[in-house]
């Protein structure tokens, strides 16, 4: 009975991957066609003046679909990955240096000690 649902979870996790990349290609896509909103005025109504029929029908750009294809790319918070996770590999780094001496202290907690000598 595992063997099935296994398969069954590996084909879903794929196809999920699969619809991710589709997302993010799709918002590329949609930029390239627009331009990138770093470029200048006249290159965007360049773009825009040879830009192929894709799928989408034309938009202004402020409009819903554009918006959500924008945001479909991710592209914005692609620098900023690495300084979210530098604080926690900096955090765990100690620990992984000092894992000998940090499980040496935490088992001398544990062990037996003799009673206080009275003089």
């Amino acid at each position: 009975m595992g063997k099935p649902l296994q398969g069954v979870r590996t084909v879903y996790a794929a196809l999920l991957a699969l619809a991710l990349l589709w997302a993010q290609s799709l918002g590329y896509t949609h930029a390239v066609v627009h331009g990138l909103p770093h470029a200048g005025p006249t290159a965007v109504q360049a773009q825009q003046a040879e830009a192929p029929n894709l799928g989408w029908p034309d938009h202004d750009a402020g409009d819903a679909q554009c918006r959500l294809l924008d945001q479909l790319s991710h592209a914005d918070s692609v620098p900023g990955v690495p300084w979210v996770f530098l604080p926690v590999v900096l955090s765990a780094t100690p620990l992984l240096l000092q894992q000998g001496l940090a499980v040496a202290r935490w088992a001398a907690l544990f062990q037996a000690r003799a009673p206080p000598s009275v003089p």
